[in-house]
């Protein structure tokens, strides 16, 4: 029988099982240390997702299944953030790896809860928002510190893609992807050394004569007129202050750079990051 989450037993017995678990997996670290072999987690860790309701036992999945994809499906009011809670939060203090938790509505105790989570198991938190009037990390996914090691390509079909303008291989929607791509292609090709922020990007995207006439004639008004999606997206994303922040960026504290959200240290230190991004119209 497959476990049934059950929101009003879980947090009751969700820290006595988790921290029993944490308990052994401790005494694991110490004892592989002692040996001089190296503790994987991904092998020992074990995260609680609900309790049975044939026997009332705790009902553990290995962190390792978590390297896949999964879904959690419920009815509202059913506890899927309250599971999800769960989850990041044995994550986070299993300090395994690190969570990027992505939110497209306000989920104030989700976010306080990872918040105090990372406080007491000493995990590094930053969060960003495109809410206005909240508090936010600067994050520019176009001044990343492993951008200047990826080819225009490279470049160019991760932003088509996360913007959603790539339109597949059917006939009418790979014509404006082309168009989308080869306008992206050009401007980043050319004007590399002046592209770090949708700000940049938007002053081609308002002018077509800096993409006609300008130090290099990219392409014709056509082309700039048919690459006009993509216009639309990054102008929108140009009136998000904290994804434009730079080096050069003027008015910013050292603070703000230095703890900037760059994806390459998610990589070399277990950590959290809270991306609360709502629809930008």
């Amino acid at each position: 029988m497959s476990p049934r989450w059950n929101p009003q037993i879980f947090p009751a017995l969700f820290e006595a099982h988790v921290q029993n678990h944490r308990a052994k997996m401790i005494v694991l670290r110490e004892e592989a240390a002692r040996k001089g072999e190296r503790f994987d987690p991904l092998e020992h860790e074990q995260i609680l997702v609900g309790i049975r309701q044939d026997n009332m036992q705790p009902d553990w999945v290995p962190l390792r299944a978590f390297l896949s994809h999964g879904l959690i499906l419920g009815r509202p009011g059913s506890g899927k953030t309250a599971l999800l809670a769960a989850i990041v939060s044995q994550i986070i203090r299993s300090g395994a790896c690190t969570a990027v938790v992505v939110s497209s509505k306000s989920e104030p105790t989700l976010f306080q809860g990872i918040r105090e989570d990372c406080y007491y198991s000493g995990r590094r938190f930053r969060w960003a928002t495109n809410r206005i009037g909240l508090e936010s990390f600067a994050y520019n996914p176009l001044s990343q510190s492993h951008i200047p090691w990826r080819s225009v390509n490279q470049r160019v079909q991760p932003l088509l893609k996360a913007l959603g303008l790539d339109y597949g291989e059917n006939y009418g929607g790979s014509w404006f992807s082309s168009n989308m791509e080869m306008f992206l292609n050009n401007l980043i090709t050319f004007y590399e050394k002046s592209i770090y922020s949708f700000l940049d990007l938007a002053l081609y995207c308002s002018d077509p004569n800096l993409y006609t006439h300008g130090e290099k004639r990219l392409g014709t008004k056509e082309d700039w007129k048919n690459s006009r999606h993509v216009h639309h997206e990054i102008l929108r994303l140009a009136g998000w202050e904290p994804g434009q922040v730079k080096r050069t960026s003027k008015g910013y504290s050292p603070a703000v750079f230095e703890n900037a959200i760059d994806v390459a240290e998610l990589f070399s230190e277990p950590q959290v990051v809270f991306l609360h991004l709502t629809s930008i119209g």
